[in-house]
């Protein structure tokens, strides 16, 4: 069997296979335990002839998801049973990996040792980051450092500060938690309890610590869409508002941009003025580096948009990406 040929490299990293099951695992520190799973999708909307391995790794530290869900309080909603505070899927991390299709067995043969190379790197790094709670908790700060937004109701913070309770560290806790959903902020209404909570823990007074951080606190950005032939942009646009401009999109009006108010921006585009055949979509992404894909998959251009308005990264899975040179 092709996942044979698997065994081997992970073994080297600590990982073993289960008998019944495309599950690796090994132990980590602080009780924490790291999985590689590989699923199976029957005739995906990328292979409808065909299958397509989907391959992720999960973080475990059961500890760490026990506070995140005491953070939350009543809206944890049986948040952490699994125990996993952080997980990826082998596509969106940034070697780029591209689909993993196949039709048959023989493709699949071919298929294994390619997906051999890219289990070890870039999955294993990726858990290997987060091989303890302080790991975990510095990997994901400095993750947060790059794409925080104070309007932001990502749960990111709650894991760190989770980790940092841990780590017997309440202060540092409550003090991620304050910056990251400050007073009237999305995350503030979404996650109350977990402010509180954290407060209480630390022995401040949680006023006290939004004005001290608030010279501190830099002010939410904001997104506008523009659409092509329309009157002007649509500020603070509704996930509703992308999904009509992406299916609304022609050959004349050929293109929405979703832009965020620090220069970053995601656009469709569509049709031969957009730079691909009628019928495509083209889809791109600026922060730093300019990415752009292609697909005739409407929903998953509406999606891009919306993943990118959320500040999600799963805008890259999906898509065959490739860097432009501008």
């Amino acid at each position: 069997m092709a996942f044979q040929q698997w065994d081997g490299p992970l073994a080297e990293h600590g990982f073993t296979r289960r008998a019944d099951a495309l599950t690796y695992s090994r132990k980590v520190a602080d009780g924490g335990r790291h999985r590689i799973v590989l699923d199976l999708a029957v005739r995906p909307p990328v292979c409808r002839d065909g299958f397509q391995l989907i391959v992720q790794g999960k973080a475990v530290f059961r500890s760490v998801a026990d506070r995140k869900a005491e953070l939350m309080g009543s809206a944890a909603d049986g948040w952490g049973r699994t125990g996993i505070v952080d997980s990826t899927t082998i596509e969106s991390l940034p070697a780029r990996v591209p689909w993993l299709l196949f039709r048959n067995e023989s493709e699949l043969a071919d298929l294994a040792p390619t997906l051999g190379s890219l289990l070890v790197s870039p999955l294993v790094p990726f858990l290997d980051e987060r091989a303890s709670v302080r790991g975990l908790v510095d990997t994901l700060s400095a993750q947060w450092a790059r794409y925080s937004r104070s309007d932001s109701t990502s749960w990111v913070p709650l894991i760190i500060a989770a980790g940092e309770l841990v780590l017997d560290r309440p202060h540092e806790a409550l003090e991620v938690l304050a910056r990251a959903y400050p007073p009237g902020s999305a995350g503030r209404k979404e996650y109350p309890e977990a402010l509180t909570t954290a407060a209480t823990w630390a022995g401040e007074s949680l006023d006290e610590v939004d004005a001290r951080l608030a010279p501190l606190i830099e002010p939410p950005l904001t997104h506008e869409l523009t659409v092509a032939g329309a009157s002007g942009p649509v500020p603070r646009p509704r996930l509703s508002d992308l999904d009509r401009a992406v299916r609304g999109l022609t050959e004349d009006r050929f293109y929405a941009i979703l832009q965020r108010s620090d220069g970053v921006y995601a656009q469709v585009g569509y049709g031969p003025r957009a730079g691909v055949a009628p019928g495509w979509y083209a889809l791109e992404h600026h922060h730093d580096v300019h990415w752009r894909a292609d697909t005739t998959d409407v929903g998953a251009a509406v999606a891009f948009l919306f993943h990118c308005a959320i500040e999600d990264e799963k805008w890259r899975i999906g898509q065959e990406w490739r860097r432009l040179q501008l």
